[in-house]
């Protein structure tokens, strides 16, 4: 049973309501609920939500590949001369397929959960979301990109604030107002 964080939850479906795109960082100590409040807000919504694990880089991309690809997007399908592919050969060509997203007209919500390990095996993740960021993914009002667990700490303080946020919301214990 999912008890309490409804400021939290209204927060992120404001964000989600909105007619733009948005790139959303939880933050906050671990083990407070950062990613039960993710799953809770995806209920009932069209989403993709990736965990990173601490591995190396090519497992995680390996991995985000497949979960991608399960969404049955056009690369899983065909890919320009009609190759079919099983997975990513790189990081911005798997965050470029997530408009490809089959979501009709729905939003295509996207959750990287503990962002922090992606970034561990590959240190330029922040820059290839801030190009891509920049150059499509704000533009489209159907994307919205939810991260959690420090990365607002891990973009803001170790990237050198990387990647640029429309928002983000700390969460906190119980006892402690958001």
């Amino acid at each position: 049973m999912f008890i309490g964080r409804e400021s939290e939850l209204n927060f992120l479906e404001e964000r989600y309501s909105s007619n733009k795109g948005e790139l959303v960082v939880l933050y906050g100590r671990r083990r407070i609920g950062k990613t039960e409040t993710l799953k809770q807000f995806c209920k009932d919504k069209p989403h993709l939500f990736f965990s990173c694990r601490e591995c190396t880089d090519k497992l995680q991309l390996k991995n985000f590949s497949e979960k991608l690809l399960k969404e049955k997007v056009p690369a899983s399908a065909y890919i320009y001369i009609y190759i079919y592919i099983s997975e990513f050969t790189e990081w911005e060509k798997a965050f470029r397929s997530i408009t490809e997203l089959p979501y009709g007209e729905k939003k295509k919500l996207v959750v990287i959960d503990e962002f922090p390990y992606m970034c561990k095996g590959n240190e330029s993740i922040p820059s290839v979301l801030q190009n891509l960021w920049d150059d499509l993914l704000k533009e489209l009002d159907e994307a919205d990109l939810y991260a959690d667990d420090i990365v607002y700490e891990y973009w803001m303080t170790e990237a050198g604030e990387l990647v640029r946020m429309t928002a983000s919301v700390k969460i906190n214990n119980g006892s402690e107002e958001p």
